[in-house]
């Protein structure tokens, strides 16, 4: 056989998907999209989950065993098992969100514990890939309609038909996509190879002009705070914890020396340079909020609304502390609405409630744990985005765990793969090197 039928073959080896990996990519794409949470029947989830459990594990029996033994699985069974309480007492409604809990999970330890690289990086490059389709066709949607992004926040489903896709990207998508421009960045402030590089500055580009134009001011206001936190915390031995609770500190001081109404006229400045629109009018609401004169925008402001539904569901909770108010309808009317954890508090009280918080926070800490070393303090910065973004908005989606316990720790361990293997190849040339030295000197030496 020929040098050249040999790479054939090699070539055609390679490019052979199993079934198994079909179906992870399946389920993956499946969970990330828009239309599967509110529109699909939980029966094909369950359907894609039995056939990846079935394939997986005749792949890698060792693999599952261990998955299936793990503190991140059957801690995730916590709260949806503690939850059936609450629903057989009819003071709560079944999430679908909560059982995708323990499934993410167990895929994400399977993964870890199969060390497969190859099929890693095709779910990764899989996602990724999606992630360009859904930013191109959505900007093009945007296009024909600048609010269609946020008219996808609307709750009512029959509302938001006419205008959802697969590929059109709404407020879960927007906010995932978030966790992945922070990761990307921070991963190319550390990993420097060129092409890398280039890649992820071209597509961190795209999806900052997606956030722009679909008009999530708090979106674009993390993807701030996560860079710079990527940025201050580069070096191993800056704490993000530390650097986090310095820059509110910075912030709180600049309120101390300039005053409000310095920074409200600085905010009204960079609102001039946005155009008209969803996104403009936050920004000045926001100047509004520092301003001691009359608001610039007249009308109910949309910052000080969302502090009112915050402020209504935490008392709700204090009046409730235990169980909460439950799921029924008058009940409901009783919760903000716009904040996971707040809302959680609310409407389960702090036994419901906060188990799910502490379920959450803490599975992202074990997760956080089968991260290489490098990587740890990136990953931290998703877990203070995470808690924000639950604090500040809804992150209930089963997409955003898709996104922090399998898309991100797939990310990472990928590049320090290809760290790996270049520093392997790079020890080998100095060794080569040096070799040839100690040959080319002894042959001086003899002659």
């Amino acid at each position: 056989m020929t040098l050249t039928e040999m790479n054939i073959k090699k070539i055609r080896i390679r490019s052979k998907i199993s079934v198994q990996e079909a179906v992870s990519c399946v389920f993956v794409l499946w969970l990330l999209n828009p239309i599967t949470h509110d529109y699909l029947s939980p029966a094909y989830v369950i359907v894609i989950a039995a056939m990846w459990y079935f394939t997986a594990n005749s792949q890698n029996k060792s693999a599952m065993g261990k998955a299936l033994n793990s503190k991140a699985f059957i801690f995730a069974w916590f709260y949806p098992l503690f939850m059936l309480i609450y629903v057989a007492a009819g003071h709560a409604k079944l999430e679908k969100s909560s059982i995708g809990m323990p499934l993410i999970v167990l895929f994400y330890m399977y993964c870890y514990y199969r060390n497969n690289k190859k099929d890693d990086s095709l779910i990764l490059k899989s996602s990724i890939f999606y992630f360009i389709l859904m930013a191109g066709y959505t900007l093009l949607e945007l296009k024909k309609n600048p609010y269609i992004s946020r008219l996808l926040a609307n709750g009512d489903k029959v509302f938001k038909a006419d205008f959802l896709s697969p590929l059109t990207a709404g407020y879960t998508e927007i906010y995932y996509l978030v966790f992945f421009v922070i990761s990307a960045f921070g991963a190319a402030l550390i990993y420097k190879k060129r092409n890398f590089r280039y890649f992820y500055a071209l597509l961190i580009a795209l999806l900052l002009f997606l956030f722009i134009r679909a008009q999530y001011t708090i979106a674009i206001l993390l993807v701030l705070l996560g860079t710079a936190l990527a940025w201050f915390t580069r070096y191993r031995n800056k704490s993000v914890w530390l650097v986090f609770v310095n820059m509110f500190f910075i912030i709180l001081l600049m309120f101390l020396i300039f005053g409000t109404d310095s920074l409200a006229e600085f905010v009204y400045l960079v609102s001039d340079m946005i155009p008209d629109g969803i996104l403009k009018n936050r920004v000045i609401q926001i100047g509004d909020l520092f301003y001691s004169g009359n608001p610039m925008m007249q009308g109910r402001n949309g910052a000080v609304v969302r502090f009112q539904l915050y402020s209504k569901s935490w008392n709700t909770f204090l009046s409730n502390f235990f169980f909460g108010v439950g799921d029924s309808e008058m009940a409901l009317a009783l919760v903000g609405g716009h904040s996971t954890f707040i809302d959680r508090l609310a409407r389960y009280g702090i036994f419901g409630g906060g188990l799910y918080i502490i379920s959450r926070i803490y599975i992202l800490i074990l997760v956080r744990k089968t991260i290489s070393d490098r990587w740890k303090r990136l990953y931290s910065i998703n877990m203070v985005i995470f808690l924000l973004l639950s604090i500040l908005n809804t992150s209930n989606r089963n997409s955003f765990l898709m996104m922090l316990i399998v898309i991100l720790p797939l990310f990472f361990e990928c590049i320090e793969e290809k760290l790996r293997i270049e520093s392997q190849y790079s020890e080998r040339k100095e060794n080569c090197e040096y070799i040839n030295d100690r040959e080319r000197n002894s042959g001086k030496t003899e002659s």
